[in-house]
């Protein structure tokens, strides 16, 4: 670790007789903060960054998109889809929903639309339920290459009026 004192056994008579140096002590002891900071935060550096993770994405041969992940070159299984968080964006009179599915087979996918206002996604072992940011109708919806997107009209507009408070 940077900092750190030499062991100078052999000058202990020269360190006894010369007045310690005050701006040596202050960096000494500002260099002792800094080091018990960065061990709270990340740990014992000097054993942090013994790993390497390494996230790959590749389309197979099937079209689909593969996520393989990997620590120190091992390979540690497929991303969950637990993990997938859709991304919604709302335009003057559209909303889009798209949501990466790696793969998910088109067949085994299926997608509701519930009371107009919630997206429901669910595979064999996967179910995500997405709530809207008002009530829609549905343009158009497709799944390729392990992506959803689906793209509805807005029936709300967005307004504000003010409340009078009795």
């Amino acid at each position: 670790m940077f900092g750190k004192k030499k062991d100078n056994k052999d000058n202990k008579k020269d360190n006894v007789d010369k007045p310690s140096d005050p701006f040596m002590d202050m960096f000494e002891r500002m260099i002792k903060e800094q080091e018990e900071v960065i061990r709270s935060m990340f740990g014992d550096i000097d054993n942090n960054f013994s790993n390497s993770v390494v996230t790959r994405v590749s389309i197979g041969p099937d079209g689909k998109p593969k996520v393989e992940k990997f620590v120190n070159g091992v390979p540690v299984g497929q991303e969950e889809n637990e993990d997938v968080e859709p991304e919604i964006v709302e335009s003057n009179d559209k909303v889009i929903l798209t949501m990466e599915l790696p793969g998910v087979d088109k067949d085994k996918l299926s997608v509701r639309l519930k009371n107009k206002v919630k997206v429901i996604v669910t595979t064999e072992d996967f179910r995500k339920e997405v709530s809207l940011p008002g009530p829609v109708s549905l343009i158009s919806a497709r799944f390729k290459n392990g992506v959803l997107s689906c793209t509805f009209h807005k029936e709300y507009m967005n307004s504000e009026e003010e409340i009078h408070l009795e």
